[in-house]
């Protein structure tokens, strides 16, 4: 994975700072994917929905340059304490996790790419207090990174949400299984959100399921297969005798077929 490359700020000037979400946080930051070093840092949210990042000198001065990252490609966010106790046993560290449109060096359109960046808080010599600025953090990031919606609602689903994923491992060239482990997985660990899985065993399996199963435990509906598995789905629920409330579920197609046609048009006009 490439590092990732500094977006400058505008020479205008950032978006105005929120301060009443997070003052201003002096930390240090593993600013690239791939290197180990971290750097002394200054970091800020604006109203633009933008984290900003300026590295401070030795004399712990900000630089007007530094890097701004987009929170509207932000997937996750989340806290820990340190995970080496010989080094800052006081610290406290939140990562952050997007992912915008970048130019692939392979070809020349864009696709989206990783970008985690995780910051190291040691604000006091107070574990408690470390970790209780990284989850403030945390909760601003997540606000600000959230589709806001009319009446003042923050995101389409609950933050500690959990999906039903239905899968078809023989879809396709047989590779669903596969993909969902190593693609899929590591993403909703990522933004925090639990799933279980049910690997369908026969035809109409997902039919049978989606209308048999207590869908108050779920909050979204994944289905990472072909076109049919999801027309399965889609019959499952309206054949419930909860069929109004069922079929408001969020429900998600994931590219698992042959041909995925309804997975590529929804990305296509989704952007």
């Amino acid at each position: 994975m490439a590092p990732e490359s500094k977006a400058p700020i505008s020479k205008a000037g950032p978006p105005p700072l929120i301060e009443k979400k997070v003052p201003e946080q002096r930390c240090f930051a593993r600013l690239a994917e791939l290197s180990p070093r971290f750097v002394n840092c200054a970091l800020s949210l604006t109203s633009g929905s933008e984290l900003l990042v300026r590295r401070l000198d030795s004399a712990g001065r900000s630089s007007n340059a530094g890097s701004a990252l987009s929170l509207s490609t932000c997937v996750g966010c989340y806290a820990f304490q340190s995970r080496s106790a010989s080094k800052q046993p006081a610290a406290a560290y939140f990562c952050v996790v997007c992912y915008p449109f970048k130019k692939g060096w392979w070809y020349g359109g864009e696709s989206r790419q990783k970008v985690a960046k995780t910051f190291c808080v040691l604000a006091s010599q107070d574990a408690e207090e470390n970790r209780h600025v990284a989850e403030t953090w945390v909760r601003a990031i997540r606000e600000l990174s959230a589709p806001h919606l009319e009446g003042g609602i923050h995101g389409l689903l609950p933050q500690k949400c959990r999906v039903m994923v239905l899968l078809n491992p023989r879809s396709g060239a047989g590779e669903a299984l596969h993909l969902f482990t190593s693609q899929v997985q590591p993403m909703l660990a990522e933004a925090s959100i639990g799933f279980h899985k049910f690997v369908t065993e026969k035809h109409n399996h997902a039919w049978d399921l989606a209308r048999e199963e207590d869908m108050s435990k779920w909050d979204a509906v994944v289905v990472m297969a072909g076109d049919g598995v999801l027309h399965e789905v889609i019959n499952g629920l309206m054949e419930r005798p909860d069929w109004k409330t069922a079929i408001q579920k969020p429900l998600c197609i994931l590219p698992g077929g042959s041909g995925n046609a309804l997975a590529a048009s929804l990305n296509h006009y989704a952007g």
